[in-house]
C-alpha cells in the first residue's frame, strides 16, 4: 500500500530534483519518469488535478493528507529539538519519520510527550 502522504512528497520532490538536476545524464530521464508515476497514482488515487494547461492542483483530499503530514513534520522536529537534537538534524530526521510511523505510535508518542514535557509547540522553533 501506498502510504498518501509519502507520494505526495516524492512527486514535490521529484519535480523539484528534476529542475535542479546539474547533469545531462539519464537522472533527469529517471526523476521525471518518476513524477510522472507518482502524479499518476496522484491523479487516480483523487489526490490531484491537472488542468489543460498541465498545471497541478491538490485536491481538498490531497490537501488533507499533505496538511496532516506537514503538522507531523512539525511536531515531530520540534519533538527532536526538545530532547536535545539539532534544529537541522531534527528537520531531517522528523522528515524520514514522518510517513513511516503509524498513527497510533504517532498519537502515543505525542500523548507520552504531552505527559512528560508540555504541550510541544505545532510551529517550527529554531
Amino acid at each position: 500500500k501506498i502510504i498518501e502522504g509519502t507520494c505526495i512528497v516524492v512527486l514535490i520532490n521529484a519535480i523539484i530534483d528534476i529542475f535542479t538536476v546539474k547533469d545531462t545524464s539519464l537522472s533527469f530521464f529517471k526523476h521525471l519518469a518518476e513524477a510522472y508515476s507518482n502524479g499518476v497514482l496522484l491523479k487516480n488515487g483523487g489526490f490531484i488535478t491537472v488542468d489543460g494547461d498541465g498545471f497541478i492542483s491538490l485536491t481538498e483530499k490531497g490537501n488533507s493528507v499533505a496538511t496532516e503530514m506537514y503538522d507531523r513534520h512539525i511536531w515531530l522536529a520540534n519533538f527532536l529539538v526538545n530532547v536535545g537534537v539539532s534544529f537541522e538534524v531534527a528537520a531531517k530526521d522528523a522528515c524520514k519519520i514522518e510517513h513511516y510511523i503509524s498513527t497510533e505510535s504517532f498519537e502515543a508518542l505525542k500523548e507520552y510527550a504531552k505527559n512528560t514535557f508540555g504541550e510541544i509547540p505545532a510551529e517550527h522553533k529554531e
